[in-house]
C-alpha cells in the first residue's frame, strides 16, 4: 500500500448461500487503515469470530482475510425464534510493492483483527543531511 496504491477490493454486500440446510451470511468486515512512518496498519471489525477461525493469507498482491462465526448452541428447550446464524467474514485488499511481505504480522483481540504491513526500507521517509 502506497499513497498511489491504496486500492481495495470489496466483495458485494451481504450475500446468502445455502449450506447444510441453512442459510449462511457472508459479511464484509468494516476496516480502518492507518499509515505510520514504518508501516500500514489495517484493523478489521469481526465480532464473534474466534482466533482459531481467522485466516490471513497473501497471494500475489492480494491480502485475503476470512473468519467464521458458528451458531450459538441451543441450550435445551424448543427454539422459538432465531436471528443469530452462522456467518462468515470475507474481505480482500490489493497491496502495493512498498510492503515488506516477509514481515507482515497479524493479531486478533476482542473481535478486532489487526494486520501490520511494514514498509520496505526504501519506502520509509528519511531525512537528507544538507551540506
Amino acid at each position: 500500500m502506497t499513497n498511489n496504491d491504496r486500492s481495495m477490493t470489496r466483495p458485494d454486500d451481504s450475500t446468502r448461500s445455502p449450506q447444510a440446510g441453512r442459510l449462511e451470511e457472508i459479511l464484509t468486515p468494516s476496516a480502518d487503515i492507518v499509515e505510520t512512518p514504518e508501516s500500514f496498519v489495517l484493523m478489521l471489525d469481526m465480532p464473534g469470530v474466534s482466533r482459531e477461525s481467522v485466516t490471513v493469507s497473501m497471494e500475489q498482491n492480494v491480502l485475503k482475510v476470512k473468519g467464521t462465526v458458528g451458531e450459538f448452541p441451543q441450550s435445551g428447550g424448543e427454539m422459538l425464534f432465531r436471528e443469530i446464524r452462522a456467518t462468515g467474514y470475507d474481505r480482500t485488499f490489493n497491496i502495493g510493492q512498498g510492503v515488506d511481505r516477509e514481515r507482515i504480522d497479524a493479531a486478533y483481540e476482542h473481535g478486532v483483527l489487526t494486520v501490520t504491513l511494514p514498509k520496505r526500507e526504501e519506502m520509509k521517509p528519511r531525512e537528507i543531511t544538507i551540506r
